[in-house]
């Protein structure tokens, strides 16, 4: 029946680069969205890679990604989704400082799916627009065990919601809100990362000196029905405030593991894209590290041949 749903996806990826510097696996960080490096979101997994080869010609590199593999019931009073399944929190659209699951980089070109952590998770319905949502985040390291705890609503037509979480060797804590005021849409989310000793070992506690804030607001217009307009600025409290500590913190593990992006301290991004109709749009993406200053241009082209085949 409707109630019992099993949701199953596989990808497969293949890249073919001028450099083996441009086919980097999935255990490496990259900007050229060839491979996403990965958090400690799953309980288990294969090696992604099937086929890498690399010559002073280039380089090939053939990956698949089991994304999806969860059995849910969805009831009146409650819903539970256990298995590998798409989480996505945030209304951040370049930056997501409160999603822990699946963020993508502001540089990534492909956002259309992502990835699927190991979890069980309940949700409770407290009426129209608002829902608690408990999440049990498994792994084969005691210490490594998270949940979450989560709570949304809608105030006023605004949509806002809260997060608590441990998750792997971090407390965080988290919230977003988004609305319209007047013909702009605003938005908003805030986290903060506290860092917490290994709960199985005898010296458990709080690295508050560690700790740092990340948030992101926004505004989003649509001057003309073809146009889309979006403005971001963003506040990263683990990147540096000088040039000369970016090294430092692009070899974190924090970066290694995808759960942050940008060694800096304050970006401004913009995004404006123009639809010529339903299938064919351009848009330009520009990334600002206010700091440096330096700034990253991307533009865009993209075409719906099919419902089921994309060019971008």
């Amino acid at each position: 029946g409707d109630a019992v749903e099993l949701d199953v996806a596989w990808q497969a990826s293949l890249v073919r680069a001028s450099s083996p510097l441009f086919a980097a696996t999935s255990s490496s960080s990259t900007y050229l969205g060839a491979a996403q490096p990965t958090a400690a979101r799953r309980l288990v997994d294969f090696d992604p890679v099937l086929v890498s080869t690399s010559s002073k010609n280039g380089a090939l590199l053939l990956e698949h990604n089991l994304d999806q593999l969860a059995l849910a019931y969805h009831g009146s009073a409650f819903s539970v989704v256990a298995g590998r399944q798409v989480v996505s929190w945030g209304t951040g659209l370049l930056w997501n400082p409160t999603d822990l699951f699946s963020p993508f980089a502001p540089t990534d070109v492909d956002r259309e799916v992502r990835r699927g952590a190991d979890a069980l998770r309940v949700s409770v319905p407290l009426g129209a627009t608002t829902e608690i949502e408990a999440l049990y985040l498994p792994q084969q390291t005691l210490g490594d065990q998270g949940g979450v705890l989560r709570a949304r609503a809608n105030v006023f037509d605004f949509d806002i919601s809260a997060t608590v979480a441990k998750y792997v060797g971090d407390a965080v804590a988290g919230a977003d809100f988004a609305g319209d005021v007047g013909p702009v849409q605003i938005h908003g989310e805030a986290a903060y990362t506290l860092p917490i000793a290994r709960l199985d070992t005898d010296s458990a506690s709080l690295d508050v000196d560690a700790s740092f804030v990340r948030a992101v607001a926004g505004v989003e217009m649509r001057p003309p029905e073809k146009w889309f307009v979006v403005a971001e600025y963003y506040f990263n409290g683990f990147g540096s405030d000088d040039a000369s500590g970016y090294l430092a913190k692009l070899r974190s593990d924090r970066i290694a593991r995808g759960e942050i992006f940008g060694a800096g301290r304050h970006y401004v991004g913009a995004t404006t894209s123009y639809a010529f109709d339903d299938v064919t749009s351009v848009a330009t993406t520009a990334i600002v590290n206010v700091t440096d200053p330096s700034v990253l241009i991307a533009p865009s082209f993209e075409h719906s041949f099919t419902q089921h085949v994309l060019l971008r």
